[in-house]
């Protein structure tokens, strides 16, 4: 979201094969329970760009190169949903339960139960970075 998509992806991959590859050589001592809650608040947080204002969810996806779209499932106010993210934007599927209020835009609209919506893609204007060392310079992410 804020332009360091390389970066973003390197601790994404880091937290997904915690346990998968082992990579700390001590998955035998347990689940890294915290690495896997970081990998899926990387996905829908992250590239997905879900924030819920509390009245209404927006989806501001930002994929990484390479990415084609990732589907995942969340429930939120009694409603089971399906969100399909892809380069155009995402489609926003109720399962089940009450309608979601989603942003469009501007604009709030209801998905019914059994009913899906697309939202298209909206580029942010990024956020000033505070460049204090190179180490977090923009031009690191190529």
């Amino acid at each position: 979201q804020i332009g360091y998509e390389s970066l973003a992806l390197d601790y994404f991959r880091e937290a997904l094969f915690a346990d998968l590859a082992d990579i700390h050589a001590n998955t035998t001592d347990g689940v890294h329970i915290a690495s896997a809650g970081g990998a899926w608040g990387a996905l829908v947080f992250g590239f997905a760009g879900m924030t819920d204002s509390g009245v209404a969810l927006r989806f501001t996806p930002s994929l990484p190169k390479g990415w084609d779209g990732f589907e995942f499932r969340i429930t939120r106010h009694g409603s089971r949903m399906s969100v399909d993210v892809d380069r155009e934007g995402c489609v926003v599927t109720v399962l089940s339960g009450p309608p979601v209020p989603v942003m469009d835009g501007d604009q709030q609209v209801h998905v019914d139960e059994g009913t899906s919506y697309r939202i298209p893609a909206m580029k942010l204007p990024p956020l000033e970075h505070d460049v204090g060392t190179a180490a977090n310079s923009p031009a690191d992410d190529d």
